[in-house]
This record gives C-alpha cells, structure tokens and sequence, in this order.
C-alpha cells in the first residue's frame, strides 16, 4: 500500500482552490494547509493514500522541487 505521495505544483494557490473542489469527489477530504504545502487524507477516516501538493520552486530536468511527482512513500 502506498502511504502518501507528493506532486510539485507551479502555483500552490491555483492548485489548492481546484483541487479543493476535485479531491472531496474522489472521497477525500483536507488534511492540513501551510504557507508552501496542503494536503488531503480518505473521508471518514477510512484508509488510504494521503495526497501532499508542494508549491515547485526550480526548473531542470529532474528534481523533487520541480512540478510533477516528488515522492511516493
């Protein structure tokens, strides 16, 4: 089972006001919001995935602070 994963955004406020209206489709809900990340776990405590959305700060070809996948655990 995959414990949470991490995606690197371009701008952490885009993606949060559309993420907020997608994850609870998918049956999740909020986690946690910070100044450079915010998060969704499964509704109702159920298990699952945990989703973390991290604001990408440099460009190249592969970093973790680039957009796109930054971790799975």
């Amino acid at each position: 089972m995959i414990d949470h994963l991490g995606l690197g955004v371009p701008d952490l406020g885009v993606a949060k006001e559309y993420y907020d209206k997608i994850m609870p489709l998918l049956g999740y809900e909020p986690y946690f919001a910070k100044e450079r990340q915010f998060s969704y776990r499964r509704a109702q405590g159920k298990p699952g995935t945990y989703v973390f959305f991290y604001e990408a700060d440099e460009a190249g070809d592969f970093s973790h602070r680039r957009t796109g996948l930054q971790h799975i655990a």
